[in-house]
């Protein structure tokens, strides 16, 4: 669908949003940025989006901080001021009042609810995916362990691409080829000593005994527990859309609390591809302890 020059000028202001979103932006910098005058601007934004630019963007800012947080160990001050709050004590309340938790407490939490998350407004051609609550059952995997660092800004970098370089190390030291690969995924909270820079833990696993001349580094166990699961098949250049979609859009939308453990990387090599298209069944370790998701 061809868009407006309404729609044009918001997208790109969106865009603009989401590129500077560590930056104390005002709706005088959105009026500068666009050429508008402030009433003209919030009127046309409102059209298109149907929310208020003010409010959206607030709540987009306390949405990365909250992001920040759970990421990365730095302190609470220096992420309420690098997303444009005045103060300590603006930021705790405006959180709180968001969150009905402190910065400190949604942090520390074991568990990380979803909830009060605002996604950014979806300006992809993919459609949000839709997550199905399932009991993944038990898995005796062997793993090799791949770290991948990056920043809230270079977290969507790590592509298919990044992911197919760590199973060819994998799969090019086996004497055959398994029909199934479990990618597993965890988040390392980046120290005070490394600044604003995480690390993604990538396992690339087998189930164990599947395969002769295995030389993996180490042999785990994932208990049969509470997933959301979501169904790709499509081109792996769109895979990172595909997972930016799932944590910014999908579980939000859901209410997730999504619990400690590995997200799972089912990927399904037993019927022949064209082309770049892969299969691959993405989980998410969630609570299920709400009765309007039960697991069947």
């Amino acid at each position: 669908m061809k868009t407006t020059f309404k729609q044009e000028v918001v997208h790109q202001l969106l865009r603009w949003l989401e590129g500077n979103i560590h930056t104390p932006l005002t709706i005088n910098d959105f009026v500068e940025k666009s050429g508008y005058s402030k009433w003209h601007l919030q009127r046309i934004f409102k059209e298109v989006t149907g929310q208020k630019l003010a409010s959206y963007c607030r709540q987009r800012r306390l949405t990365s901080s909250a992001v920040m947080l759970r990421l990365f160990d730095k302190q609470i001050d220096s992420v309420g001021s690098e997303h444009g709050f005045s103060s300590h004590n603006v930021y705790h309340k405006t959180f709180k009042r968001h969150f009905n938790v402190t910065p400190a407490q949604y942090r520390d939490a074991p568990h990380w609810s979803c909830e009060g998350l605002c996604p950014p407004i979806n300006l992809t051609t993919m459609n949000v995916p839709e997550g199905k609550l399932v009991e993944l059952d038990g898995l005796h995997l062997s793993g090799c362990v791949n770290n991948y660092a990056f920043t809230l800004d270079t977290i969507d970098d790590f592509s298919w691409r990044e992911r197919d370089s760590f199973w060819q190390r994998r799969l090019n030291a086996l004497a055959e080829q398994p029909d199934v690969l479990y990618g597993l995924i965890n988040i390392i909270r980046g120290g005070p000593r490394t600044g604003d820079r995480a690390t993604l833990q990538y396992l690339t696993c087998l189930e164990q005994n599947v395969c002769a001349n295995d030389a993996a580094q180490m042999q785990l166990s994932i208990e049969k527990q509470a997933y959301l699961k979501f169904s790709y098949r499509g081109d792996e250049r769109l895979y990172s859309t595909f997972i930016d979609l799932i944590y910014q859009h999908a579980l939000p939308g859901a209410g997730a609390v999504r619990r400690d453990g590995y997200d799972v990387e089912r990927i399904d090599r037993r019927e022949p591809q064209e082309g770049r298209t892969v299969v691959v069944d993405y989980f998410v370790p969630v609570l299920a302890e709400n009765d309007s998701m039960p697991v069947p």
